[in-house]
C-alpha cells in the first residue's frame, strides 16, 4: 500500500510539472524558438564561403609546331567553353555521386536544388536541369596565371572547404581525362563523343544494375551453387515420388474393385492379438449356444465380450486405414512441396544465366565502343598534328598540375545540428524561466496553502471539469450528474447540510477574496444539490455591483433585492422561481443608491429573517471580501459563511485580508472550499489525507 501511495504521489508530481509547463507554455515556447531563430540567423549570418584551386597544365599543338603559343586566358575562354557544355554538369554529378540519397547534402550545401529522388541529372524536369547548370556554372570560375601561359586555375566556391575541394578536383580530373581535349574539336566531332561517352555510361550503368553489387564471380558461383542443389533436389524428387507411389498403392491395396475394404490384408499387431481373443470366444460361445439357451448369462456374457471384440476389431481397421490414408497425404505434400522448390530454382537458374548472358553480351559491346573511342581520338590526334584543323586554339594534353586542398579551418557545424542545438537550448532555458515564474507566483493553488493562509480547515476541493460546448459548468449538477465536478458538489452539499443541521440555522453566505473565484457556480450547483437532498432553498444575489445569478436561469433583473431595500415591494412579487425544483431565486434589482447603504439597512436583516420563516436553506451570493465592504456585512447578517478561493486567482495576503475583514465585522467562517483544482491535485490531496490515519473528523471538531 505504502508503494502504490508513493507512486500516486510521483505520478501527481509528474502532472504538476506537467501542468506548470503548460501554464507557462507562452514563456517555454517563445523563449525557444527565439533562441532557435537567433542561434540558427548568426549562424547563417557568419557564413564565410570556401573557395579551392586546382591547376591544370595545358599543352597545346602551336607550342610542338614552333608557332607562338595562345596565352593562359585563351586557354582559360576554351576551358569554360568545355565547362559549359550541356553534358559537363551531368559527367561532375555523376562523379561526385551527389544524387544519391546518403549523400544528397553536399549538392544542397553548395546552392544546387534538385527534386527529390532523382539518381542522374537527366531524369531531373528539363526546368531543374537548367536551374541546376546555372547554380553550377555560377560556382565555377577558370582564369589563367599571368607569369605561366600554360597553367589555368579552376575555382569552385561553396560555403563548406571540403565541397569545394571535392568539386575542384572533380572538374579538373573530368577536363584532364578528355573533356578538355574535345573543347577544340568540331561540332560533328564533339557530338560522336558525346555520343560514345553516353553509350559507356549507359552500358556501365545497365551492368551495375544487372549486377546488383556482386562480381562476376560470385554470379557464376552462384549459377553453380543453384546447379548443384539443383540435382541434389532431383534425387531427393525421385525418391519422394517413389514413396508417394508405393503410399498410394499401399492404401489402394486395402479396398476391394467395389470399394469395400478388404480385411484378409489388414495386418497389426494389436488386430492379430483381437482377432485370436476373438477366434477363442467364439468357439466358447458356439460350445454355449449348444448347450444352454439364449437368456443364460453365461451365454449372455460371452455375446456381449464377442460383441466387444468385433467392435475393437472394427476399430483397429478403421485405424490401419486412416494411417494409411495420413501416410498417403503426407507423401504427397512432401511430393508438391519439393515440386515448388525444384520449380523456383529452375527459374532462378533462368534467371542467373539470362543475366550472366546480358553482362557478357554488355561488356563486349562496352569493349567495343571503347575501341571506337580511341580509334576516333588516334583520327583526331593525327588531324591535330598535321594542322588539318583550323581552330585558332588546339589543345593537344590537359594535365593536372596540382590538386585542391581544403582549407586548414576547422570545419563548421551544419545548420540543422546547429538548429537542434538552438532548440535544446531555448528549450531548457524556457523551462528555467517557467521555473523562476512559479518561484516567485504568489498565487495560492493548493488546499493546503489556502489553509494555512486563510486558517481555515479545507471542507471540500471543487476539481476542473471539461463540459461539452452547449452546457455550462454554472449547472454541472443538474446537465451531469456523474461528472467528478458534480460529485464534489454532492459532497460538499452533504457536508453544509449536516454542519447546518447540527447548529439549527439555515443561512450561508458565500464570499472570496476577489471576483471571478466562482461563488455563483458554487453558489447555483449547491442550491441544486441542497434542493435534490429535500430542502427548500432561497439563492439570494447579494453582489450588487456585478449580479449574475437572474442570467444563469433567463429571468429578469428587476424586480428584486434593491427594489424590496428601497420601496415597500412584497416579497413574494420579487422571488422568482426558476427550472430546478426546490430553488427560488432573488435577484439583485436595479441599484440605485450606494450598496454598502442597502447591504446594511435594517430592511435587509428583516428581509433574511422573513426568508428564513419560508425557507429551509439560504444562499447568499456575496461580492468579493477586498473590493467591496459589503461582503463582511452579509457575512456577519448570516448565520455562518463558505469561504470559496479559486486555484490560481488570489494570493496568500488577499486570502488573509478578506478572511480577517469579515472575522471583524463578526462574521464567521465554517470552512474553506477550494474551486477550481486540476485532478491530480486532487488525487494527490486524496492520497495524503489517507495516510492521516489519526486525523480527527471536521465535523466533530466544528465550533460556530
Amino acid at each position: 500500500m505504502k508503494s502504490r501511495s508513493a507512486l500516486k504521489q510521483f505520478i501527481g508530481r509528474l502532472r504538476s510539472a506537467v501542468s506548470l509547463l503548460y501554464r507557462h507554455r507562452g514563456v517555454v515556447l517563445g523563449v525557444t524558438a527565439a533562441a532557435a531563430a537567433s542561434v540558427f540567423v548568426t549562424h547563417r549570418l557568419h557564413q564565410t564561403s570556401h573557395r579551392a584551386t586546382a591547376c591544370l597544365h595545358v599543352e597545346t599543338i602551336a607550342t610542338t609546331d614552333g608557332q607562338t603559343p595562345p596565352d593562359s586566358n585563351a586557354l582559360a575562354d576554351e576551358l569554360k567553353r568545355c565547362i559549359s557544355q550541356d553534358d559537363f554538369p551531368g559527367r561532375i554529378v555523376r562523379k561526385m555521386d551527389v544524387l544519391n540519397r546518403p549523400k544528397r547534402w553536399m549538392l544542397s550545401r553548395s546552392g544546387i536544388s534538385t527534386a527529390s529522388g532523382s539518381r542522374t541529372l537527366e531524369s531531373l524536369p528539363p526546368a531543374v536541369q537548367r536551374r541546376v547548370t546555372c547554380a553550377f556554372l555560377c560556382q565555377v570560375a577558370v582564369r589563367g596565371d599571368a607569369e605561366k601561359e600554360d597553367l589555368v586555375y579552376v575555382e569552385f566556391t561553396s560555403p563548406d572547404s571540403i565541397i569545394s575541394a571535392s568539386f575542384a578536383n572533380a572538374i579538373a580530373e573530368e577536363i584532364a581525362a578528355g573533356a578538355g581535349f574535345t573543347v577544340s574539336l568540331p561540332a560533328e566531332d564533339r557530338e560522336t563523343f558525346a555520343k560514345i561517352d553516353t553509350g559507356i555510361r549507359e552500358i556501365k550503368e545497365r551492368i551495375e544494375t544487372l549486377k546488383e553489387g556482386r562480381s562476376v564471380a560470385e554470379i557464376v558461383q552462384s549459377i553453380s551453387d543453384t546447379v548443384v542443389r539443383q540435382t541434389e533436389l532431383v534425387d531427393r524428387l525421385r525418391t519422394a515420388e517413389a514413396e508417394a507411389v508405393e503410399s498410394e498403392m499401399n492404401y489402394n491395396s486395402l479396398f476391394r474393385a467395389d470399394g469395400t475394404v478388404n480385411r484378409e490384408i489388414l495386418r497389426s499387431e494389436n488386430l492379430d492379438r483381437f482377432r485370436e481373443q476373438w477366434k477363442e470366444i467364439d468357439a466358447k460361445w458356439q460350445e454355449v449356444s449348444k448347450r444352454y439357451r439364449r437368456r443364460h448369462p453365461t451365454y449372455i456374457t460371452l455375446q456381449r465380450q464377442r460383441d466387444a471384440l468385433e467392435t475393437e476389431i472394427r476399430n483397429e481397421e478403421n485405424r490401419i486405414i486412416e494411417r494409411a490414408k495420413a501416410r498417403q497425404q503426407q507423401a504427397r505434400r512432401e511430393l508438391t512441396a519439393l515440386e515448388d522448390q525444384h520449380t523456383q530454382l529452375a527459374g532462378q537458374l533462368e534467371k542467373d544465366n539470362q543475366r550472366y548472358s546480358t553482362i557478357v553480351s554488355l561488356e563486349d559491346e562496352l569493349e567495343q565502343m571503347r575501341s571506337e573511342r580511341e580509334a576516333l581520338s588516334e583520327r583526331i590526334n593525327r588531324e591535330k598534328a598535321s594542322g588539318e584543323n583550323d581552330h585558332p586554339v588546339r589543345i593537344k594534353e590537359v594535365r593536372v598540375h596540382s590538386w585542391a586542398q581544403a582549407s586548414a579551418t576547422p570545419q563548421r557545424h551544419s545548420p540543422q545540428f546547429m538548429l537542434l542545438i538552438s532548440l535544446v537550448c531555448g528549450l531548457c532555458g524556457g523551462i528555467a524561466l517557467a521555473c523562476l515564474l512559479e518561484f516567485h507566483d504568489r498565487k495560492v493553488r493548493s488546499p493546503d496553502e489556502a489553509s494555512r493562509a486563510s486558517g481555515l480547515p479545507t471542507v471540500s476541493a471543487i476539481p476542473v471539469f471539461k463540459i461539452p460546448r452547449p452546457l455550462s459548468v454554472s449547472r454541472i449538477t443538474q446537465d451531469l450528474p456523474h461528472s467528478p465536478t458534480a460529485e464534489a458538489f454532492r459532497s460538499l452539499g452533504r457536508f453544509l447540510d449536516l454542519a447546518l443541521e447540527r447548529q439549527g440555522i439555515r443561512k450561508v453566505s458565500l464570499c472570496s477574496a476577489r471576483p471571478g473565484e466562482g461563488k455563483t457556480t458554487v453558489a447555483v450547483n449547491l442550491a441544486s444539490v441542497l434542493a435534490q437532498q429535500g430542502h427548500r432553498v432561497a439563492l439570494v444575489d447579494g453582489n450588487l455591483r456585478s449580479p449574475q445569478i437572474h442570467s444563469l436561469f433567463e429571468k429578469d433583473l428587476v424586480p428584486g433585492l434593491c427594489d424590496l431595500l428601497t420601496g415597500s415591494l412584497p416579497i413574494q412579487d420579487a422571488l422568482k422561481r426558476v427550472d430546478i425544483l426546490g430553488v427560488t431565486i432573488l435577484p439583485a434589482g436595479r441599484v440605485t443608491c450606494d450598496p454598502v447603504e442597502l447591504i446594511g439597512s435594517p430592511k435587509m436583516r428583516e428581509l433574511l429573517s422573513e426568508l428564513e420563516k419560508e425557507f429551509n436553506r439560504i444562499l447568499v451570493d456575496a461580492p468579493a471580501g477586498l473590493i467591496a465592504a459589503d461582503s463582511a456585512l452579509l457575512g456577519s447578517m448570516t448565520d455562518v459563511s463558505l469561504f470559496i478561493s479559486g486555484s490560481g486567482q488570489s494570493t496568500s495576503r488577499e486570502i488573509q485580508m478578506a478572511v480577517r475583514r469579515i472575522h471583524s465585522s463578526g462574521g464567521k467562517i465554517i470552512g474553506l472550499v477550494m474551486n477550481r483544482l486540476e485532478l491530480y491535485q486532487l488525487d494527490i490531496l486524496t492520497s495524503a489525507a489517507s495516510e492521516k490515519k489519526s486525523a480527527t473528523p471536521f465535523l466533530e471538531s466544528l465550533t460556530i
